[in-house]
């Protein structure tokens, strides 16, 4: 039987992969944002936390390249300040 531990630690990198499977489309981007932050705010200082991370930096990266700052802005400021 899991712990808690285990079972929540389970369940980030389940919802990790959803998001980062979400994050391949356009059309599914805001499902994969929603996804990091849920894992994000579940352990901040979980790895699989710092990989949400590290996925919401690239996406607000990517934006910012495209043009789509006001999108870029907003996602770096959640990064910045996760309960804005």
């Amino acid at each position: 039987m899991a712990t808690r531990n285990q079972a929540e630690s389970e369940a980030r990198a389940a919802i990790l992969k959803m998001a980062d499977d979400w994050a391949k489309s356009p059309k599914t981007i805001h499902h994969a944002i929603k996804g990091y932050k849920t894992v994000i705010k579940s352990d901040p200082e979980s790895e699989e936390a710092n990989k949400a991370r590290e996925a919401m930096l690239g996406i607000a990266k990517d934006w910012e390249e495209d043009g789509d700052l006001y999108s870029a802005h907003d996602l770096y400021k959640n990064l910045l300040l996760p309960e804005f």
